[in-house]
């Protein structure tokens, strides 16, 4: 990760939440002037992405909130999704009930759970591990041996060797038994049918994705990533868990 970059999200990370708000709002319109209106949220029913919901509503009710139904969310969580299509969300402002309300698109998976299990595999441990195992249960190929080689040994097509690339010892047993393992969970249940609302309607996305969380998301570098493979905004990333609770 940038150095200079980290400085800058952990200064963020310091602020009054006032301030972290209206700088969110800052990065909100311009992802949103960017792409002239085509964006949306990735709305998950959970607190993070409630809260960016909110203040994207606040600014552009128009942006559709888009929630993956993989099947296994909690009622809970279905019942939330259910009535803030149907009455949107509240929060107090300035001592007084809001209510803002915009469009939530329900999308779902081709494949279900079961499917996903008998034919790819489960998912253990973390989404890194459970493809350090696929792989190396399926054995290096022409494709994945230097994949195998990271995982197997830590070192990489450039000879350096990085731990945390390496598969644990403690979770090596797991390749050699019967237990089928992927990653590929997430990608059938969550993730396939947001990339084809994202091809079919040609909006791009808003994430709560906040750094603090560590792993892949503590590695984002800026909030608004227009040049990335997949462009995303994560206008929350300097936020902290105190200061959506």
């Amino acid at each position: 990760m940038n150095i200079q970059k980290l400085a800058v999200i952990r200064q963020r990370q310091s602020l009054d939440l006032e301030s972290k708000i209206q700088m969110t709002k800052k990065r909100i319109r311009e992802w949103y002037e960017h792409f002239d209106g085509d964006v949306y949220v990735a709305f998950s029913g959970g607190k993070d992405s409630t809260v960016l919901l909110d203040l994207v509503w606040s600014i552009y009710p128009d942006v559709p909130a888009v929630f993956s139904n993989t099947g296994l969310e909690l009622r809970d969580i279905k019942d939330f999704v259910r009535d803030t299509a149907k009455r949107g969300l509240t929060s107090i402002v300035n001592g007084r009930r809001v209510w803002r309300k915009g469009e939530v698109v329900q999308v779902r998976p081709i494949k279900n759970f079961k499917q996903v299990i008998e034919e790819d595999g489960f998912a253990l441990i973390s989404k890194k591990q459970s493809k350090a195992i696929r792989v190396m249960q399926q054995g290096p190929t022409e494709k994945t041996k230097n994949m195998y080689r990271l995982f197997d040994t830590g070192i990489n097509r450039d000879g350096n060797f990085s731990s945390r690339w390496k598969l644990a010892n403690k979770w090596r047993y797991i390749v050699d038994s019967n237990i089928k393992v992927s990653e590929k969970c997430c990608d059938y249940l969550k993730k396939d049918p947001t990339k084809a609302y994202k091809k079919e309607t040609g909006r791009f996305e808003f994430t709560g994705m906040m750094s603090q969380e560590g792993g892949f998301r503590g590695a984002i570098e800026e909030c608004n990533a227009y040049s990335n493979r997949e462009p995303k905004s994560a206008p929350m990333l300097f936020w902290l868990e105190e200061d959506v609770i």
